[in-house]
């Protein structure tokens, strides 16, 4: 991107965390202090590291990073996955339909390639109680079920007639969830990070040829796949009860969706700040 516009590549913004630090030095000192007590060195460096560190500590301002797409960027991004499911339907539909359920159901990409000990077959999604549900083994080797929108099995369907295959699943189908163009079964997640930053470096240049500004592109030039699974969750909180997309989400604990998904109070602080202006409602009225 920086080629393109005729800058320099700008320089890596990577800073270690402090937790990170933390833990490289409790390495470091565990070693050292094993060295000293072997008589190996005479002292251990990290004690005055240590004293050095306290020294110059001072309180860093650290700004969230957004780590989602905004609406625009999502409406962009989804139709430029259809056009190119139109254009190349064979690999185009099962890219469409990784990031449909990636978006819509809040997956992880190991949610759709499987793990060591599970792979996702079509009988993944079952149909229990006028409801689909998508059945995964996740994280920790974890076991969960995960409500499907409607609009999610639309996209299911499409992407199974590109295969040859009735439009849903029956029970216990083993058919793979995911094929290469060439039919092999067992995609890597790599596969599906190229295809869709294919897809996501396409909507960059469609945003830019329609003239949209640089600031409204920016996110989609450093997503990652994950940002698709935060995507979704961040539109659906506003309308979710917190228990039910934390079972979506498959969040150990409660607090973390709530903290990480439903900002009511800055939805509200920044909706009031959008109806004030810097010159006054009656400021024309005083002039005149």
């Amino acid at each position: 991107v920086a080629a393109e516009n005729n800058r320099d590549v700008p320089a890596p913004t990577f800073k270690m965390a402090d937790s990170s630090l933390k833990q490289v030095y409790a390495v470091t000192n565990s070693l050292f202090g094993y060295c000293q007590a072997d008589r190996i060195m005479d002292r251990n460096p990290c004690v005055h590291i240590k004293r050095d560190l306290r020294k110059k500590q001072t309180r860093e301002l650290k700004i969230p990073q957004q780590k989602s797409l905004t609406k625009l960027q999502w409406t962009f991004l989804l139709e430029t996955a259809e056009l190119m499911a139109e254009e190349s339907p064979q690999s185009g539909e099962r890219t469409l339909f990784c990031i449909v359920m990636l978006f819509g159901c809040y997956l992880r990409v190991s949610d759709l390639v499987g793990n060591g000990v599970w792979k996702p077959a079509m009988g993944s999604f079952v149909r229990d109680r006028d409801a689909w549900w998508y059945h995964v083994v996740g994280k920790g080797n974890v076991p969960a079920k995960i409500a499907v929108k409607p609009d999610c099995i639309s996209y299911l369907v499409r992407y199974r007639k590109t295969r040859g295959l009735p439009d849903y699943p029956a029970p216990g189908d083993d058919e793979p969830l995911l094929r290469t163009v060439h039919g092999r079964a067992g995609m890597k997640g790599r596969q599906i990070r190229e295809d869709v930053q294919a897809v996501a470096d396409r909507t960059v240049e469609r945003m830019k040829a329609e003239g949209f500004a640089d600031y409204e592109i920016t996110e989609l030039r450093s997503a990652s796949l994950h940002w698709l699974r935060h995507t979704g969750a961040t539109f659906d909180a506003p309308h979710r009860n917190p228990k039910h997309l934390q079972a979506d989400l498959r969040h150990k604990s409660l607090a973390t969706t709530q903290n990480i998904y439903y900002h009511a109070l800055d939805d509200e602080r920044s909706s009031d700040m959008a109806k004030l202006s810097i010159r006054p409602v009656s400021y024309t009225h005083l002039r005149a």
